[in-house]
């Protein structure tokens, strides 16, 4: 009977070839699909959380219009616009496909875990990051007041600024939902799929390291 394969090598050679590919199928044919199917999530989502701020979600191809309640103080008839990307934020997608696929389970796992994270588990984390980031970025128009580098706009607008720790706490949410989140999520999602594996495969094998000899 042939060896079999090293679990952890098989898993690095299929990490080689499964994030490439799954970077390539997000961009040239999910990112559309991903953005139609999100659009609606995200702006359920912010009418339930500032319904008084919020007028439409509005996706114009690869972005969003964000329309807002607020006008500024010269002109209060006008309504504020905002553009969301979400590219960004969907590109925790792809990540999450390429370790599913790298992971060296039975293909009948992997169909599972790809059907059931992405609807189930990356759906309502990436419709919080980018709600995370719409939410900021009305607080900077409203509070007017820089945070986390971004600086807000010289026009004033018209509105109740939102309190000052929710304003902070927006700022810490807008940072992690941009910067971290979208790298660390998708990896902790694929972990919760397969703790049985990593602890066979990655952890038995620090555990089983030669031990140095005098």
């Amino acid at each position: 009977m042939p060896p079999q394969p090293d679990p952890l090598r098989r898993f690095w050679r299929g990490a080689l070839l499964s994030l490439p590919g799954a970077l390539a199928f997000w961009w040239f044919i999910a990112v559309g699909y991903l953005g139609a199917l999100l659009a609606p999530l995200v702006g359920w989502s912010l009418s339930l959380s500032v319904p008084h701020l919020v007028v439409e979600l509005v996706p114009v191809g690869l972005d969003w219009t964000l329309i807002t309640t607020l006008s500024p103080i010269d002109s209060p008839l006008d309504l504020l616009a905002l553009q969301i990307p979400p590219v960004r934020f969907t590109a925790s997608f792809a990540l999450f496909w390429g370790l599913v696929l790298a992971t060296p389970i039975p293909w009948g796992e992997r169909g599972y875990q790809l059907l059931t994270g992405t609807a189930f588990v990356m759906m309502p984390l990436v419709v919080m990051m980018i709600s995370l980031f719409a939410l900021f970025r009305i607080g900077l128009y409203l509070n007017h007041t820089p945070i986390v580098g971004q600086m807000p706009p010289e026009q004033w607008y018209l509105g109740a600024p939102f309190p000052g720790w929710i304003y902070h706490l927006l700022g810490v949410g807008r940072q992690l939902s941009a910067l971290v989140l979208p790298m660390v999520l998708p990896v902790l999602a694929w972990a919760a799929f397969n703790g049985e594996v990593i602890n066979r495969v990655l952890l038995s094998r620090l555990r089983q390291r030669p031990e140095t000899t005098a």
